[in-house]
């Protein structure tokens, strides 16, 4: 029982850490680094350390409620896009890559990023075509920062990776 307390702190602490992190750091810091998006690498290092699903999921909870919160977009649109992103990281990690390396971490957080993106896309897409017909979007300004994002992403990954793995939450 301690054991799980202990572990159950150190989540609490961890998530606590980067939506603090996220939200006050990341947000209001310079162009190409405020792209960073800390919860994909999370749930990209989190996929690599799951031993069942629920804890996954617990993580998911956490990240739903507080990006709905601050998001633009209507209500539960966020928790949906981060649930197909889970469910597309997760086939591709169990599907494709069998090892646990940097590589596949990368993968992966490859994979979530653009999917997740490109959902968002979508979703201001289609809101901007039935309520705002005359916004004007461009690509180009969404592709650089999807450009900035995966490497960004995907270095916060391994940098939490080898965090988790100091903390002996591997296999």
């Amino acid at each position: 029982m301690n054991k799980k307390i202990k572990k159950i702190s150190i989540n609490f602490l961890i998530f606590f850490m980067l939506f603090a992190a996220q939200s006050a750091i990341i947000a209001n810091a310079i162009y190409p680094l405020n792209r960073l998006q800390l919860f994909l690498s999370l749930l990209s290092v989190i996929l690599l350390f799951n031993k069942n699903d629920n804890y996954i999921w617990a993580w998911w909870i956490a990240f739903a409620i507080i990006l709905n919160s601050y998001s633009i977009y209507p209500i539960f649109i966020i928790p949906l896009i981060i649930t197909f992103t889970i469910l597309i990281s997760e086939f591709s990690f169990n599907n494709f890559f069998t090892n646990r390396s940097y590589y596949s971490l990368i993968v992966v957080c490859f994979i979530a990023t653009i999917f997740y993106n490109v959902s968002l896309l979508l979703i201001k897409h289609i809101i901007n075509s039935l309520y705002f017909q005359k916004m004007s979007f461009t690509f180009g300004i969404f592709f650089i920062d999807l450009l900035w994002q995966i490497p960004f992403n995907s270095l916060a990954a391994i940098i939490l990776f080898a965090f988790f793995k100091k903390l002996k939450y591997a296999r």
